[in-house]
């Protein structure tokens, strides 16, 4: 080839290569936001369990939330469990780069992953790509997960361009971003101090089939559950291959990892794994699976038949069960573990102890997320149930706001309000707190700024607040809680929450001038003042 030609391809080749190196550069940085509370529970879970000691990690897709029970695991293992999974149509390979970052030598690892996850192709899901990218941003610790070189090949392969283009230009704005944020640091606390299988990740027991998956109706359970066996002919994919690479990372890390069946449940109108010479295939191809996971030193527990339950556990699609069936089913997977060699993990820090753990770093976090909502805040001399939500930083401590007021969340409740000038100028402020108590009246303890000013019952009581007390003009209330419960714990309802106080109403006033304190005092019958 003459010496010009071989110019004019290099410099095409390295045009080229440039362009694309600075396409992935560009979207890398542009297309997703970063988030350092992670919108998902079990994720934040997952990340503040780098140090237990041992802990055993569920992860797969949404028939893990429904069919395992991390009670019963935690129990043998005397360590974390944290159920990760999610939606079976997102990808293997970033959610097990996502465990690498997280797991430490000793850690369990069950993935009872759905058929599909071993047949799917590269192409990525919609539901994927949207939790992915702007403006929902609720999985993008997966994309982040994915090491230099498999993020290039996500963006240059298989992210879309229209899909980058669209979550470019839905850039968020900063204030909202915040207020989700700290509405996410919320929710995570409600989980934290929920009782039972809620508290430990992604997680849910149903009982009921009101809301049956459209797909249900239209598919049988056969071509719902082997879609994409059917669409690539039985073979397992070549993505499912590639995902072995990283779980072999996995292990050199010092994790166990099992692998078992979904848990495949009929519908009342259509049967699962019926159809002999249909499920002489898919025999054929469970024998296919066994024995590549074998090869590569993974052992798969039990049989697939054993993980198929009649319509008795039916909730509303094909891999999801009551929760009395996932009792039934967990206890078996235990056996199996067991059975397997999988021995108790005696984690340093036990289950319950984790969550104060996780708790503790969900409050670290708090000063960053409030930064920027604080110069927000409106001016107010008094709150009500209505405007909780609007006029008040429920900070930390506090479910969301409800027709009546706000209940508590565990041990510490915070916020913060900000003050009119005629006020936060005040030498002395009169503060009344109205609310209500669940499971019995006690004591509240209350402190204003640093300042701790005892314990007082707040169903309605009036407190004096010197201006030192304040931040400027913001009113920081603490307030802490002895006898949580939660109506689930008391056998009242479903509610999982740890309840004590509902704050109803705040009122801040001037104090009155000398001379009128004990007139003023005449008016307030049965109201403490401190």
């Amino acid at each position: 080839m003459p010496l010009p030609a071989r110019l004019f391809l290099l410099i095409t080749a390295t045009l080229l290569v440039g362009a694309l190196y600075g396409y992935v550069r560009f979207v890398n940085a542009q297309a997703f936001e970063r988030r350092e509370l992670p919108v998902v529970y079990a994720q934040f879970l997952l990340e503040s369990a780098t140090q237990t000691g041992g802990k055993v990690i569920i992860e797969s897709g949404s028939n893990s939330k429904h069919a395992i029970v991390p009670d019963i695991l935690a129990d043998y293992f005397e360590a974390p469990v944290i159920t990760v999974a999610q939606n079976a149509g997102y990808p293997l390979l970033p959610k097990l780069y996502n465990l690498l970052h997280h797991v430490e030598a000793g850690d369990v690892i069950v993935l009872p992953l759905e058929w599909n996850l071993y047949a799917d192709d590269a192409v990525l899901s919609t539901d994927f790509l949207a939790a992915i990218s702007r403006p929902e941003s609720s999985m993008t610790h997966y994309y982040d997960a994915l090491p230099p070189w498999e993020r290039g090949r996500f963006l240059l392969t298989q992210y879309p361009l229209q899909e980058a283009v669209s979550s470019i230009r839905a850039m968020t704005d900063p204030l909202e971003f915040a207020r989700e944020n700290l509405a996410t640091a919320s929710g995570i606390q409600t989980r934290l101090w929920s009782d039972g299988r809620w508290a430990w990740g992604n997680t849910e027991s149903r009982d009921n089939n009101a809301n049956v998956a459209p797909a249900v109706g239209r598919l049988s359970c056969n071509d719902y559950v082997f879609a994409s066996q059917q669409r690539n002919n039985f073979r397992i994919s070549s993505e499912f291959r590639r995902a072995l690479s990283a779980l072999d990372r996995l292990r050199e890390k010092g994790a166990q990892i099992f692998f078992t069946w979904p848990a495949v449940v009929d519908s009342p109108d259509s049967p699962c794994y019926r159809d002999a010479a249909f499920m002489a295939t898919v025999q054929a191809y469970a024998g296919d699976i066994r024995a590549m996971l074998q090869a590569a030193g993974y052992p798969m527990l039990g049989d697939y038949r054993d993980s198929h339950f009649t319509a008795r556990c039916f909730v509303d699609t094909y891999y999801h069960i009551t929760s009395a069936c996932a009792r039934e089913r967990t206890r078996a997977l235990l056996a199996n573990l067991r059975a397997a060699g999988a021995e108790p993990i005696r984690a340093r820090t036990g289950p319950r102890a984790f969550l104060r753990t996780a708790e503790r770093r969900l409050d670290a976090m708090r000063p960053a997320l409030l930064a920027p909502l604080e110069p927000t805040l409106p001016a107010v001399s008094r709150v009500t149930a209505q405007t909780l939500e609007t006029d008040v930083l429920l900070s930390g401590g506090w479910a969301m706001p409800e027709e009546r007021g706000t209940w508590s969340l565990g041990w510490r409740s915070t916020l913060v309000l900000r003050l009119p000038p005629e006020l936060a100028s005040a030498e002395r402020l009169r503060l009344r707190i109205r609310g209500d108590y669940f499971n019995g009246v006690e004591k509240t303890g209350v402190q204003i700024g640093s300042t701790d000013r005892g314990r007082h019952v707040l169903q309605n009581k009036v407190l004096w607040i010197s201006q030192a007390q304040l931040d400027g003009d913001l009113l920081r209330l603490q307030l802490t809680h002895e006898d949580v419960r939660s109506p689930y714990e008391l056998g009242r309802s479903d509610d999982q929450r740890k309840l004590k106080f509902m704050l109803r109403e705040l009122v801040i006033k001037p104090a009155p001038k000398r001379g009128q304190g004990r007139k003023h005092r005449k008016r307030e019958v049965n109201v403490g003042e401190t």
